[in-house]
């Protein structure tokens, strides 16, 4: 029953990376494989000035949250628009190609080592007969969710998000009412990164992460994006939270390595099955032109 905990609560900090993914794809069309990078940036960022530099919690955070959306805002602003009207395949290697860069950067600054952010609420348990679950799953999952309803809210009731579906319905058009689509879109890469890297950090407060993690959160982050149908984040969202909380729950069965293929066979069936979904895709980035 503690992989089941574990499993919850590393699965409410993946899916907000899935969210973020969703999300900026809705509005550029764009398959962002870098947030997983900002997703273990986010938590050894957080680690690094929480550990290193005996900042507050919350104030070492915000502080690495705050690097990785800057550098989201400039990577999407300056080099990852230009790929918008070229077909899928330069977007998914260009971003994982950053994704790559700037996890390596990490493992050269601060090793491949594992590191986990120490709280009180981990030493805090709700039972603790026969089942650990300390105060930091609940707290995690609650954190994610809330954060979660706040996008789906901003996306859906507010004028941001009325500017962000004019851009996803028809770029050409929305350029064309005076909205400024890059902008719009390099606003999106930022929100993303931010909801990817305060996953992360919410991670690194429940488990150890490490730079070397990086494969292994990207399958994740884009695999339950696609079996979720690229529409919903909710649906995103949950698709994580099954996958990442099974994966847990199989471990005591299986190596992981196992489970992460069966990931990615469930996304290339899902593709398969959706086949449209890379012309599609392909087609959003052409109405730039």
């Amino acid at each position: 029953m503690g992989n089941l905990a574990i499993g919850v609560g590393q699965g409410a900090a993946i899916a907000l990376a899935t969210v973020g993914f969703t999300l900026l794809w809705k509005v550029s069309g764009v398959v962002n494989l870098s947030l997983g990078a900002y997703f273990l940036g986010g938590g050894l960022l957080s680690w690094l000035f929480d550990s290193n530099f005996d900042l507050p919690l919350l104030s070492a955070v915000s502080l690495a949250v705050t690097v990785c959306v800057l550098l989201a805002y400039l990577l999407q602003a300056k080099v990852i628009t230009v790929l918008t009207q070229r077909p899928i395949f330069y977007n998914i290697v260009l971003t994982y190609a950053l994704g790559l860069g700037m996890t390596g950067l990490l493992g050269i600054f601060l090793t491949s080592d594992y590191r986990s952010i120490p709280v009180a609420l981990g030493t805090t348990y709700l039972v603790q007969d026969g089942f650990d679950l300390s105060l930091v799953t609940p707290a995690t999952v609650s954190i994610s969710l809330l954060v979660t309803l706040i996008i789906v809210l901003l996306s859906e009731r507010t004028s941001f998000g009325l500017v962000v579906r004019a851009v996803s319905s028809d770029k050409v058009l929305a350029t064309i009412s005076g909205i400024n689509s890059a902008r719009v879109v390099a606003i999106t890469s930022a929100i993303a990164a931010f909801l990817a890297a305060a996953g992360g950090a919410l991670y690194a407060v429940s488990s150890p992460i490490s730079s070397s993690s990086y494969d292994q959160m990207t399958l994740y982050i884009a695999a339950s994006a696609i079996v979720g149908g690229l529409g919903s984040l909710w649906r995103g969202y949950f698709v994580t939270m099954m996958f990442v909380t099974l994966g847990s729950l199989l471990e005591l069965l299986v190596p992981s390595g196992v489970i992460d293929v069966v990931v990615l066979a469930v996304m290339v069936v899902v593709l398969s099955v959706r086949f449209d979904f890379i012309p599609r895709v392909s087609s959003r980035g052409s109405t730039t032109r």
